[in-house]
């Protein structure tokens, strides 16, 4: 008799093309917390975008996974800021708070996030390796992670430039369209009247069991 722990039927539900770094317009698959990597889990299918390698074509339906990290307690404030930053973006992005919430913990259903469209720059894991007695950053081929805080809602100006998948937009509910560039004025920094685009650094992101609890960010 075969013993099979079985998988979520979400993620039988696209091929196993890979995704490569660039920027997309991805469909979430699944998001949830993953107690064993003490973070929460993204699982996305490409709909649309531009590679980073001009001669990768066949990037369609490919998919990946991330992982916004809770923040770690034994490292820096600033380190702990970037990581609640991480899922702060990915809040905002897929419409689960809202700008009024910034800046305030949150409860979140993440679940509620399945299912939705945002646009998304991926890199490849940046790992700091020593050697010859020196630190330094390398690119590990084998892992995908969101670059800086790129994870932006369908119609933020910041991602204007990104290809999209038009036929899937139009079955985007209207209530998750955002197309007046003023709904995105909290992006703007001090003292600027345009939206900030989106980036920043490496971090994580923060959820406790059951829905997601994010310390959000005054910003990005």
């Amino acid at each position: 008799m075969v013993s099979v722990n079985t998988v979520g039927g979400d993620q039988l539900a696209s091929g196993s093309k890979r995704a490569v770094p660039g920027w997309f317009h991805i469909n979430v698959l699944h998001l949830g917390e993953n107690e064993k990597c003490n973070g929460v889990e993204l699982q996305l299918s490409v709909l649309a975008g531009k590679p980073n390698d001009p001669t990768v074509t066949d990037f369609v339906d490919s998919t990946a996974k991330l992982t916004f990290w809770y923040p770690d307690a034994s490292r820096s404030a600033e380190e702990q800021d970037r990581t609640n930053a991480q899922l702060t973006a990915l809040l905002i992005a897929l419409d689960l708070i809202t700008p009024a919430q910034l800046g305030q913990p949150v409860n979140v259903d993440e679940t509620q996030g399945v299912g939705r469209h945002a646009l998304v720059h991926l890199r490849y894991k940046q790992e700091k390796v020593t050697e010859n007695g020196k630190e330094k950053w390398i690119d590990n081929l084998k892992f995908l992670q969101l670059a800086f805080n790129d994870f932006l809602h369908i119609d933020d100006p910041a991602g204007k430039d990104v290809p999209k998948n038009i036929a899937a937009l139009k079955f985007v509910p209207s209530e998750r369209r955002h197309t007046d560039p003023k709904y995105f004025a909290f992006k703007a920094k001090p003292g600027t009247a345009a939206a900030a685009s989106g980036g920043g650094s490496v971090g994580g992101s923060h959820a406790t069991a059951g829905s997601t609890a994010a310390a959000a960010a005054g910003g990005f």
